[in-house]
């Protein structure tokens, strides 16, 4: 699946990754790398559309449970 990557989505990254980097210091240094995969993971998954309303992205989806 393709999707665009609008302003908004490229914000919520980088903040994501700047946030993820700065609370690595608090993660073991054996579980550094783990963390910071599931991170981008977790980052990525709640950037592509919702499966149920394809114009909303999934973090927008969250909000409304």
């Amino acid at each position: 699946m393709i999707w665009k990557l609008y302003l908004q989505d490229f914000v919520f990254l980088s903040v994501w990754i700047f946030l993820c980097l700065n609370l690595k210091e608090n993660v073991h240094e054996y579980l550094q790398i783990p963390y910071l995969i599931f991170s981008g993971m977790i980052g990525i998954c709640l950037m592509i559309p919702a499966v149920g309303n394809p114009k909303q992205i999934g973090r927008a989806s969250c909000r409304e449970r």
